[in-house]
C-alpha cells in the first residue's frame, strides 16, 4: 500500500473513532459500540456489568430487545437515520430504549 493511501486511510480511522463512541453511559447503563453501521448496534450492560439487552438501527427501524439479541422487543421506533442515527436523534433513542430496558428488568 502506498504511503499516501496509508495515511489517508489512518486519517479515516481517526475521524471515525473521534466522531463514535465506542462506549457510550446512560442512566447507569453502558452501551458497548458492536457495529458502528448498517446496523447501528449495541450490547448492553447495568452497572453490575451483566448483559441486560441489544440494541439495533437498521433500515430506519430501531429496537431494544432483552436480554439479548431475539429476545422481547422492549422499544421500537422509526428513525431518521437509515443504517445509523442522525446526530440529533442518537441520544433521544437510545435512552429511551435504555428506560424500557430498566422497566423490563424491574421486579413486578
Amino acid at each position: 500500500m502506498n504511503k499516501e493511501l496509508s495515511e489517508l486511510l489512518a486519517k479515516m480511522e481517526e475521524i471515525q473513532k473521534a466522531d463514535w463512541p465506542e462506549n457510550l453511559t446512560i442512566n447507569e447503563h453502558t452501551l458497548g459500540c458492536t457495529c458502528m453501521a448498517c446496523p447501528e448496534q449495541y450490547d448492553v450492560f447495568n452497572s453490575n456489568g451483566s448483559k441486560v439487552g441489544y440494541l439495533r438501527l437498521r433500515h430506519g427501524s430501531f429496537r431494544a430487545d432483552c436480554p439479548t439479541v431475539g429476545g422481547t422487543t422492549v422499544y421500537s421506533s422509526k428513525t431518521k437515520g437509515d443504517g445509523t442515527f442522525s446526530e440529533d436523534e442518537r441520544i433521544i433513542e437510545l435512552t429511551k430504549a435504555i428506560q424500557e430496558i430498566k422497566k423490563y428488568w424491574e421486579p413486578v
